[in-house]
């Protein structure tokens, strides 16, 4: 298995019922120097960092009224919804500086995600930005350089993934 470290403290409040698989619940957990045995994540995990969550099942699907995540200069947040049939989920994602995971990475990175799902199909749309991006490799991090635009429309329908529209722009390349 995988060594893990750190501490955590979760705290949780709500109700359920086990025979309906309902439920309605506020959880917070907050950890310190966890580690999960893998360096990237471990880095970013290092000192203080938290996950709270608001949530309900009941027989009209599971709300997640709120997702928010802090672990070093990530800050990230979901919100939305899934049913029997469909879903509409959407997230905010906040990575102030790359350069915390190691390894040759560097700048940040903003994006937003929304994935809706409805009559077999799902759709996802994905639009960021990036600043001084780079991987630790000199000829990628040169086309990485400066500020990023990103934009993706795709769907998957019968787990084939079909992407409708994507570009990327920065100073040295627009595709």
């Amino acid at each position: 298995g995988r060594s893990l470290g750190g501490s955590a403290s979760i705290d949780l409040s709500g109700n359920g019922a086990i025979l309906t698989g309902a439920f309605d619940v506020e959880t917070a957990i907050r950890g310190q120097d966890l580690a999960v045995a893998q360096a990237q994540a471990d880095n970013l995990l290092r000192g203080p960092s938290s996950i709270t969550l608001s949530a309900r099942r009941d027989t009209s699907g599971t709300e997640i009224r709120s997702l928010d995540v802090a672990a070093g200069t990530l800050r990230a947040t979901a919100s939305g919804w899934l049913r029997e049939g469909g879903a509409d989920l959407t997230a905010d994602l906040d990575f102030a500086d790359l350069s915390r995971l190691g390894g040759g990475f560097r700048g940040s990175l903003a994006a937003n995600a929304r994935v809706t799902q409805a009559n077999g199909g799902t759709q996802i749309a994905l639009d960021g930005t990036g600043d001084g991006l780079g991987v630790g490799q000199a000829d990628i991090d040169r086309v990485l350089a400066g500020k990023a635009a990103l934009s993706l429309r795709a769907e998957d329908l019968d787990g084939r993934l079909r992407i409708d529209s994507f570009s990327l722009g920065n100073p040295q390349v627009t595709i």
